[in-house]
């Protein structure tokens, strides 16, 4: 009896590692590769501001110097896990890519607006006498 309930057991996990593989490769990424090249510049540029502080650090004085080392931290805190993950994003394709945004475009999307005719008008030979005429 306790060999069925093991077996009950497994047959269940391995469905649900299935479940669970068959998600990640259906899974839709909604940040653009352009986006993680803009967290990747603004980690860089932050990383830089701490390093361009760290050479104030020792001339600023009392609570001066305090908040420039509270700005480094917070910089290296925003900076670090910004850029590792727009990095770690950008080396394994975890962007949106273009080809797959175009197919999920509908039908109904793609269609244009039909332009109604006009039609067209006649002149009378009458009509253009009165205008060859000056007045």
């Amino acid at each position: 009896m306790n060999e069925n309930n093991q077996n009950g057991n497994n047959g269940s996990n391995s469905s649900n590692n299935n479940n669970s593989n068959n998600s990640n490769k259906e899974k839709k990424y909604t940040v653009t590769k352009g986006s993680l090249i803009l967290r990747i510049v603004v980690s860089v540029y932050l990383l830089y501001t701490v390093y361009q502080l760290s050479g104030s650090v020792g001339t600023a004085a009392g609570t001066d110097k305090i908040v420039v080392i509270v700005a480094m931290v917070v910089f290296t805190i925003i900076a670090v896990p910004l850029g590792g993950l727009s990095l770690k994003a950008m080396s394994h394709g975890e962007y949106a890519q273009p080809a797959t945004d175009m197919e999920e475009v509908s039908a109904e999307d793609q269609e244009t607006e039909e332009i109604p005719e006009v039609e067209a008008v006649e002149i009378h030979e009458e009509d253009r006498e009165d205008h060859d005429t000056v007045k």
